[in-house]
């Protein structure tokens, strides 16, 4: 874990305030000066420390501080030390003691708040031949350390993806005299008339606790009046989670009674 300990100590200048570890429990970090007081390179790997009230990702003891450090002969060097903790770990600040050769030091680890799930499927593909409602079910994950709320609502922009390359066509189009400005305003024009209406995903609003896993239905609303044969595109975001959702019609009947029950999804990979 350390070589030749009691040649390397603490700053004076740093070896009486706590050590301040911090960061999402896969990724808490520090700085720590050092000073080797010895006459030959040192390198060291970790140092020891009791944190008494945290785990480790596998649920172990913490034991070992990561430094990876070398320092010279008489040179003293801030050191990024490094530290992971169990992934569901709440946020707050846990108290421990830092120990180098017959010095000790305290330490402060405070775990932020971090937010992060999987959700599965991330791609659905819809095929439609009228029908405007569909129900398919979706796996959440929580990855974090804090409740995940899904929501019971997502609303999201619905573009004609048949074409992408028309708005530009559309906007550059015109007297070579206009102005850039004028070029891009009618892009960002013709762009604006892709969208074709809002794509509605309703759901029960489930809180998934960390290191959760739980199963949902969705049900998801297209807005009415889609064109045959046209490839839509919609992109959403729920926290910090992206989706895809395409969108393929074939024939689409005008009769109101053709968009009739609920469709199940083709869902596609990640």
């Amino acid at each position: 874990m350390e070589t030749m300990p009691f040649a390397v100590k603490m700053a004076a200048e740093s070896s009486e305030a706590p050590l301040v570890i911090y960061g999402p429990p896969g990724e808490l970090r520090g700085t720590i000066r050092l000073h080797n007081s010895s006459a030959e390179r040192i390198r060291l790997a970790g140092l020891r420390v009791e944190l008494p009230d945290l785990r480790g990702p596998a649920g172990e003891a913490l034991e070992v501080l990561q430094v990876g450090a070398r320092l010279e002969p008489n040179q003293q060097s801030s050191i990024q030390a490094s530290l992971r903790v169990d992934p569901s770990t709440p946020p707050g600040t846990y108290a421990g003691t830092l120990f180098l050769g017959d010095g000790r030091r305290g330490v402060q680890v405070h775990v932020c708040e971090d937010l992060r799930a999987r959700i599965e499927p991330r791609h659905l593909t819809l095929f439609s031949t009228g029908q405007t409602t569909f129900d398919t079910t979706f796996v959440v994950e929580n990855l974090g350390n804090v409740p995940f709320h899904t929501g019971s609502l997502c609303v999201a922009p619905l573009v004609d993806a048949t074409r992408f390359g028309d708005p530009l066509v559309r906007g550059l189009t015109g007297s070579p005299e206009r102005q850039p400005q004028e070029v891009f305003r009618d892009f960002l024009v013709a762009w604006a008339q892709q969208q074709v209406g809002t794509i509605r995903l309703l759901r029960e609003d489930v809180i998934v606790q960390p290191g959760q896993t739980t199963i949902g239905k969705v049900r998801i609303e297209l807005p009415r009046g889609l064109k045959p044969h046209r490839r839509y595109q919609s992109s959403l975001e729920i926290y910090s989670v992206a989706g895809r959702i395409d969108v393929y019609t074939d024939r689409m009947p005008d009769a109101p009674e053709a968009a009739s029950g609920p469709q199940q999804v083709e869902r596609s990979g990640p």
